[in-house]
């Protein structure tokens, strides 16, 4: 239970910093990102509740819908343009903390895995974390270093296009797996 808790607690810390600042910079892709990790923290708060009541499925077409609703939400603001970066350098210090906490939360997760299939689920959660704090930092540093504010909306849409396979993968799911 404890890497239940872990990983909800980094969850909630993380996607209050991604929106706080991809909000203050216009970054979409960290913005894009934020949306992953309130997912996370619905997925954490669903494993902890099926752990406890020794259910260890619950609604994977809830969490697809959200994901389903929030990648739509990305490609409208990616067509419509309401956010413009302003500046990559504070993205890049949470995209940094953000793979720092993630890759911990995975290591610290790994015991409790063998014994429980929804912290197995969790750390799955976790590592498409991992691998969308490396794209957004990715694409904020080469924002960074060459101007290019558009690489920031490529990669949100990147991210987008993630959540819409994981939507269709956990609505497909018939939640035993």
């Amino acid at each position: 239970m404890q890497a239940l808790n872990l990983s909800l607690g980094v969850s909630l810390l993380l996607s209050v910093l991604k929106v706080s600042v991809g909000a203050c910079t216009g970054a979409l892709s960290l913005l894009s990102e934020a949306l992953h990790s309130l997912v996370d923290v619905a997925s954490s708060v669903s494993a902890i509740w099926t752990k406890r009541s020794s259910s260890e499925h619950l609604s994977h077409r809830l969490e697809a819908l959200i994901l389903a609703i929030g990648a739509l939400w990305i490609f409208f603001e990616i067509a419509i343009g309401h956010f413009t970066m302003i500046s990559p350098g504070p993205g890049i210090l949470v995209s940094l903390l953000s793979l720092f906490l993630y890759t911990f939360t995975y290591i610290a997760n790994a015991e409790e895995a063998f014994s429980s299939k929804a912290v197995h689920a969790n750390r799955i959660h976790i590592l498409s974390d991992i691998v969308g704090s490396l794209l957004v930092l990715l694409g904020l540093v080469v924002s960074f270093f060459t101007g290019l504010a558009w690489i920031d909306k490529a990669i949100a849409g990147l991210i987008a296009s993630g959540l819409l396979v994981l939507s269709l993968v956990l609505a497909t799911s018939d939640g035993h797996d």
